[in-house]
């Protein structure tokens, strides 16, 4: 089994960049444009590209001297637009994978990762805008008591987080299946008639974890538009900027 982190990167960034966000497009796994100022992967944490810092974050690297955290994986894979340019930070990943479709939404991308990895896989898929990820975080995914193909997280108020999400291949692709037996649609903008990730939860093989609001509180920091880089630093007690 090969433990892979997944950063989703391939979103339009319509909210950072300024544009109206009034079509109901949400930002589950929306983390970047093709190039440019409003694109969310030129954001910069403590001087770090955002995309290396995320890495640095669950695969051990060390940045400016300090280990960011552990790492409990054998590879990492960034999603991208097909036409998107590899943006800063791109090259400490192993491998690119080019959505087949551009803008086409997190479940998209997230059927391309399944479709691209092993069966025996285990995938911990995080947005590109989320650098308060921590492994502490992935480890009670993992944790999860029974056999779940999907687990996210649950806040005490019932919402759901997709991301960190943890996604054993071979039986997520069952529930991809029977999801798309019983319509969900999953190209195109959350919203408009698509489910994201959390929609799935209560399907057979879904499961959530417990959201704990202190050890929690860096973990689901992200953003979306310029005025949260602000609100992040201040989580995370860095510099967000770009």
């Amino acid at each position: 089994m090969r433990r892979v982190f997944c950063v989703l990167g391939g979103g339009r960034s319509r909210r950072f960049a300024g544009e109206d966000g009034g079509n109901g497009e949400k930002s589950e796994g929306k983390s970047g444009g093709k190039s440019g100022g409003g694109n969310k992967l030129t954001v910069v944490v403590d001087g770090i590209p955002i995309l290396r810092w995320v890495h640095a974050r669950l695969c051990g690297d060390t940045l400016s001297g300090k280990r960011l955290g552990g790492n409990s994986f054998d590879t990492s894979w960034l999603v991208l637009a097909p036409e998107q340019v590899l943006p800063a930070g791109a090259e400490v990943f192993e491998s690119i994978v080019r959505d087949d479709k551009s803008f086409g939404g997190p479940m998209r991308a997230i059927a391309g990762l399944l479709d691209k990895a092993e069966t025996d896989d285990e995938l911990v898929i995080v947005a590109g805008d989320m650098p308060g990820v921590t492994l502490d975080y992935v480890e009670r995914l993992r944790a999860f008591e029974g056999d779940a193909a999907i687990v996210m997280g649950q806040h005490a108020d019932g919402l759901v987080e997709p991301m960190p999400g943890l996604w054993r291949v071979a039986q997520a692709r069952a529930v991809m299946d029977a999801a798309l037996r019983d319509g969900v649609r999953v190209g195109g903008c959350v919203g408009q008639g698509v489910e994201g990730p959390s929609g799935l939860v209560g399907r057979n093989g879904v499961g959530v974890i417990a959201i704990d609001r202190d050890r929690d509180r860096q973990v689901h920091v992200n953003i979306n538009t310029r005025a949260d880089m602000a609100s992040v630093g201040a989580a995370l007690g860095v510099v967000v900027d770009g």
